[in-house]
């Protein structure tokens, strides 16, 4: 089981099985994982991400899915998923892979989400040909937009509905 530990946060990434299960309910997960069950469900968005990235699974020859999963956030303390991070599809030919991520409400605003994204990104700076790590908001999340930017991220494109960011690869642009 592949794992990134930060200081309060154990962020596992979903086999093909248990991101299958998490289609049906993130209490089969949470059972499965030997978690505290958190009463929660993916919400309508969450669950269509789940789906797209299930799919992508399927049709992805490696059965590592490195970059087709979705990596589940739990908080040690109460041994609890308390959101998701994940890669939006696999690295471009540009060396950049794309993160998307959401956390339950009732645990926003303690930092946690900056911390997952911090570890997510230090993990995907490890594996091979990865130069960046870009991620888009829409000009309105401002709690999205100072994720990213307490992240280490900076803006690089901006429309009139998102906002692009990116983080290179080099230990000096991660915090």
């Amino acid at each position: 089981m592949e794992t990134v530990i930060t200081d309060r946060l154990e962020i596992i990434k979903l086999t093909r099985d248990r991101l299958q299960k998490l289609l049906i309910s993130l209490v089969a997960v949470e059972t499965d994982l030997g978690l505290t069950l958190s009463g929660k469900e993916l919400d309508e968005e969450t669950q269509t991400a789940m789906e797209m990235l299930y799919n992508r699974a399927l049709q992805d020859m490696d059965v590592s899915n490195l970059w087709s999963s979705s990596w589940q956030i739990v908080l040690k303390q109460e041994n609890k998923i308390i959101g998701s991070v994940n890669f939006k599809n696999k690295p471009n030919e540009k060396g950049q892979v794309e993160i998307g991520y959401g956390i339950f409400e009732d645990f926003q605003n303690k930092g946690y989400m900056t911390e997952a994204v911090i570890g997510l990104c230090k993990w995907a700076f490890r594996q091979e040909g990865i130069k960046s790590v870009i991620a888009e908001t829409y000009s309105d999340n401002l709690a999205s937009q100072k994720v990213l930017k307490k992240s280490g991220m900076t803006t690089y494109a901006q429309d009139d509905k998102s906002i692009w960011w990116e983080i290179r690869n080099s230990q000096e642009d991660i915090k």
